[in-house]
């Protein structure tokens, strides 16, 4: 990708942080101007429209995932997976605005993909990974797609939500301590659900979950 000028990234700025806050659709290019401090017109001149703005948004993101590829492919299936977690987990603490774009575009459909072929090459990855853990004996087979996503749901869940999950911790939250945490437990739920000796529906004992007796 060519790379911005002076100008342009305080468009991608300032449009990520108003795409970020208000959604794509409330968001207005006079705002994104104003906020980069530059006449509304260049938006035009640089995007030719709000929309061409926004993918450029979604595309300056997409070039932080090729790390990803490189976790994917780690020999070991255990730390491929291992490895891609927590550099998700890790991603979303950083990056706030992805995650609101992340929610804002499951909510008005405007998608979060802004790179088709880098998206397609993470999926193949992910999947190739996991078919090495089933050939080796360490993973038991499982539809990708539902690995990826409930991944997704694990990870994006706690940022989209991290003013009310907070309350959980209290003045106990470290934030930095609790993210690393995460990313932990992510990685201990993924394996732990990819182990072919765990039962497919394993029976739910409720006198050793700490949930009370039954009636």
């Amino acid at each position: 990708m060519t790379p911005h000028s002076e100008t342009e990234n305080r468009l991608l700025n300032a449009a990520e942080a108003v795409f970020a806050a208000r959604g794509f659709h409330a968001a207005s290019t006079s705002e994104i101007a104003r906020r980069a401090g530059v006449n509304k017109t260049l938006i035009h001149y640089y995007f030719r429209s709000k929309e061409g703005l926004h993918k450029a948004i979604l595309q300056r993101i997409a070039q932080q995932l090729g790390p990803f590829l490189e976790d994917f492919s780690i020999a070991d299936p255990v730390e491929a997976l291992a490895a891609a977690a927590r550099r998700y987990v890790r991603l979303l603490a950083d990056h706030p605005h992805y995650v609101r774009l992340c929610a804002y575009g499951a909510l008005e459909g405007t998608g979060v993909v802004g790179d088709e072929e880098m998206h397609r090459k993470l999926v193949d990855a992910a999947c190739v990974a996991m078919q090495r853990g089933v050939a080796q004996g360490i993973f038991r087979a499982e539809d990708p797609r539902h690995v990826l996503s409930s991944v997704e749901g694990m990870c994006r869940f706690f940022f989209e939500h991290e003013e009310v999950v907070r309350l959980q911790w209290g003045s106990d939250y470290d934030r930095e301590r609790i993210i690393e945490e995460r990313g932990e437990h992510v990685v201990r739920m993924l394996l732990h659900g990819l182990r072919p000796d765990v039962p497919v529906a394993a029976g739910w004992d409720r006198s050793t979950d700490g949930g009370g007796s039954g009636a």
